[in-house]
């Protein structure tokens, strides 16, 4: 997420009431997220990216990171489970001894 403006409101200039609110907008699925910073605008980083509550992520760029990973993770599981699947047509053929072809594609 990454800072969009700053505003007030709440009361008056000089009322202690009033708050500072800095608005961020996430640049992965495009939530907009009100921070209230009144008691530390002076020392608030603004530059530092804030972690997005809809998606999870600090950016895009993070985002992408987790979709390839996830990607990833699944191709890898789907190949396990092709290989597991085909070694057990080959136990159930040496088994019944008989040849018995296996429905997935190689």
């Amino acid at each position: 997420m990454y800072h969009l403006r700053t505003y007030k409101g709440g009361a008056g200039d000089h009322d202690p009431r009033q708050l500072t609110w800095a608005v961020f907008k996430c640049d992965a699925c495009g939530h907009k997220e009100d921070i209230n910073i009144t008691g530390r605008v002076t020392t608030f980083q603004f530059h530092v990216p804030q972690k997005c509550p809809q998606c999870k992520s600090f950016g895009r760029d993070d985002y992408i990171i987790g979709v390839r990973k996830k990607i990833e993770l699944l191709t890898t599981t789907r190949d396990t489970i092709s290989i597991e699947i085909e070694n057990l047509f080959k136990e159930l053929d040496v088994l019944s001894g008989s040849s018995v072809e296996s429905p997935l594609p190689l």
